[in-house]
This record gives structure tokens, C-alpha cells and sequence, in this order.
């Protein structure tokens, strides 16, 4: 059977159980987390276990990266909001949440437990890393001093970036503007402000939004591939109605890359808007 073919079953729709568990973190006020929540949901999460290891071994042969059925890019960004709770923990920035008392080893555990690779960068690459801090440096090129939490992939797909201390020079990472600005795609950092398609939707709503989706095909990243008929491929001349004001096609590019502001103080960085763009390059 192709992707196409197979009909959506709502029993197979696995949002409800990390919903479920996502729920069960936020409320939860004792002091064992991990035992009295995650491992007491351990077998439940099975199935979504398994209905994730399908997306990561379905043929793609038609295409560069694997077709998503019916609910299942709202699938993983549910698995992406649990990812954002488990990685405050692990974030500088807002004393009056200190984090779920998660330690590094219990994220890796359940993303690997639900299908899940986890990888630490050696080199720079916005595709891989989200800067947590800058420190600026005489040099020409983006060093990792230190790696906060790991990248998590889905197969080919990057699920979660790492997240990394570098020395930078500041024409490429700006200080306050690289490891500050408002990052789109994420629901909630302790560090930064953020900007989310969920955002301003109601409890219930906001469960069905899209998971971005960036592939690493070997050759090539490609960023942002599930936006369809809206899709603005920033290789190609754009429209007039297409233009971000005060964004030049280059920053757009780092924009959409970095999925935040790296380096102009000229723009409002909560006020662009990168969701539908497009874009692919070389390794």
C-alpha cells in the first residue's frame, strides 16, 4: 500500500496519548516525575512508539522525504510540545521556572523509547543547532563551546535541534540578537520569546497545528517542506505581495535557517513571518 492509500483510523491517532502525558507533567506537583509520570506511562506509549517508527521507515521513493497521512504532522508537533516542557530544564533564563525535574538521560530515553535518534553536533550548522548563546569572537567561523541538549531526528527528519553555547563573530551571530530574538516553530523557551502557529488558539485548538519539517538528504538540507500551495521557494524571484519589509532575501534565508533574527536590529523580530517559506542548499 502506498501512503495515499491507507485510510486515516482515528484509533491509530497517537496525539491522545502524549497529550495524555504531556497534561500529566504540567499538572503534576510532587517531586519523582520521571517514575510517577513517564514510567507509569512507559507501556502506554508503545503504540505511539511504533506509529512513529512507520513514518521514519515509510518508502520515500516517490519523493525526497516521506509523505505524512491524516494527523500525523499534528502528531509530531504534539511530540515536539512535549519535547519543548522536557527542554526547559536544560535552559538558562526565568528563575521562577526552574524546569520539570527531567534530567538529559530521561529525555534521551523516552524519544529513543518512541523511535527516535539522538545525535550531538560537532561543527555549526543551523540545521542541527539552535543557539542558546553567543560569545563573540575575532574568528570567521561558528564554534560549539558546549552542548546543552542533543539534536533528535526522525530518520532523515529533524525533529529537535541541538542546543549550544558558540563563539561567533558577530557579522554572522549577534550577541542579544542570535540567542535572544523571538524563535518561530517553538512553543515556549525560558531564554527567549517565541513565536508558534499554536499560539492564540484555544486548548483544543491548538493541538492541530503542523510540525515543520526539515530533511538532511545526504546532498543537500531542505527546510520546510509541507507547506503546499503556499510554499515560497526563497530560491527562486519572489512577488512584490511575497516581500517581508526591511528582510533581504539572504536574511530571509539565515531567518528561515536559524528560525530566528541572527543579526539585524533594524526589524521587529517578533513581527516577520517565515511559515511559508521554502528553501534548500547544498552541503
Amino acid at each position: 500500500m502506498t501512503p495515499q492509500s491507507i485510510a486515516f483510523d482515528p484509533e491509530r491517532h497517537e496525539s491522545g496519548s502524549l497529550r495524555d502525558l504531556y497534561r500529566s507533567v504540567c499538572k503534576y506537583t510532587g517531586e519523582q516525575i520521571w517514575p510517577d509520570v513517564f514510567l507509569a506511562n512507559w507501556e502506554v506509549l508503545n503504540p505511539a512508539g511504533q506509529y512513529f517508527r512507520e513514518i521514519r521507515d515509510r518508502d520515500c521513493s516517490g519523493k525526497h522525504w516521506p509523505e505524512l497521512l491524516e494527523g500525523e504532522s499534528m502528531n509530531l508537533y504534539c511530540a515536539s510540545r512535549l519535547s519543548d516542557l522536557m527542554l526547559l530544564s536544560f535552559q538558562p533564563g526565568d528563575l521562577d521556572f526552574a524546569g520539570i525535574g527531567t534530567t538529559l538521560g530521561n529525555y534521551i530515553e523516552l524519544f529513543m523509547h518512541l523511535g527516535f535518534a539522538v545525535l550531538e553536533p560537532r561543527q555549526f550548522h543551523a540545521f542541527s543547532c539552535e543557539v542558546v548563546e553567543v560569545i563573540q569572537s575575532e574568528s570567521t567561523e561558528v564554534a560549539i563551546i558546549e552542548v546543552l541538549w542533543p539534536a533528535v531526528m526522525l530518520g532523515k527528519m529533524m525533529f529537535a535541534r541541538a542546543g549550544v553555547r558558540v563563539k561567533a563573530p558577530s557579522y554572522v551571530l549577534t550577541k542579544g540578537i542570535a540567542d535572544r530574538s523571538c524563535l518561530y516553530w517553538s512553543y515556549r523557551r525560558k531564554y527567549r520569546k517565541t513565536n508558534d502557529l499554536s499560539h492564540g488558539w484555544g486548548s483544543h485548538s491548538q493541538w492541530r497545528t503542523d510540525f515543520r519539517r526539515d530533511f538532511d538528504l545526504g546532498d543537500r538540507y531542505v527546510y520546510n517542506v509541507d507547506v503546499g500551495s503556499m510554499i515560497i521557494d526563497l530560491r527562486e524571484p519572489i512577488s512584490e505581495s511575497e516581500v517581508i519589509e526591511e528582510i533581504s532575501i539572504l536574511e530571509r534565508i539565515s531567518l528561515l535557517k536559524n528560525r530566528c533574527i541572527t543579526n539585524i536590529v533594524r526589524v521587529n523580530d517578533a513581527d516577520c513571518w517565515p511559515y511559508h517559506d521554502y528553501y534548500e542548499e547544498g552541503k
